[in-house]
């Protein structure tokens, strides 16, 4: 998806996410969306999406794209892989749009049935899946099936730590966490002991 959005197209996907993150992907009424969008037309949705599906995607890629504009490419030691995908990632926690985003996004972690080779088709040719196949090429410590599972455990993880952290931000909880910063450091520091540890 290019960057450019129609405004009625970015007023949907503002409040689908809003709305996504709070009542869930399968929860949240298309009626709430559009009373939150500004938009009168009960097809909006279908019309400029296809589907409620396909407003999921859209604010998934719109996220995938903005994130990419921080991301580079993958060098350095394996703590420098980590934070490569990781800062990028947990810097949505500062806005209001990408804590939504991440509340989102773990839902899809939750429910994905894919087999954890299969690259969804939004991180195709992008920097983060360059990042990603780094990290994977560098767990030379372990044998070939276990750095696949590993990988995915790594994503799961990230996924659902900035999640809880993104809610407990929304629920006003923010002055009982640590500083950004701090945060990003340890789960950079965690993530990359789950990838450093060994295989029995």
């Amino acid at each position: 998806m290019g960057r450019e959005l129609s405004e009625t197209k970015l007023a949907l996907m503002r409040a689908g996410e809003q709305m996504f993150a709070a009542y869930g992907i399968d929860g949240a009424r298309v009626n709430d969306i559009l009373r939150a969008a500004d938009q009168a037309n009960d097809s909006a949705i279908n019309y400029h999406f296809g589907s409620r599906w396909g407003l999921v995607l859209a604010i998934v890629e719109w996220h995938v794209a903005d994130m990419e504009q921080r991301r580079e490419p993958p060098s350095g030691s394996l703590r420098d892989l980590v934070a490569g995908v990781v800062v990028p990632s947990a810097s949505t926690l500062l806005t209001q749009e990408g804590r939504y985003f991440l509340r989102l996004a773990n839902q899809l972690i939750d429910r994905s049935s894919l087999p954890i080779q299969d690259v969804p088709p939004f991180l195709t040719g992008t920097i983060l899946l360059d990042q990603l196949s780094a990290l994977q090429a560098a767990m030379t410590h372990l044998p070939e099936p276990v750095r696949a599972e590993r990988l995915h455990h790594f994503i799961v993880f990230q996924v659902c730590a900035v999640a809880i952290r993104a809610q407990r931000i929304d629920a006003g909880e923010a002055d009982l966490l640590a500083h950004h910063d701090e945060y990003v450091a340890d789960l950079v520091a965690v993530l990359t002991a789950v990838l450093e540890a060994g295989h029995q």
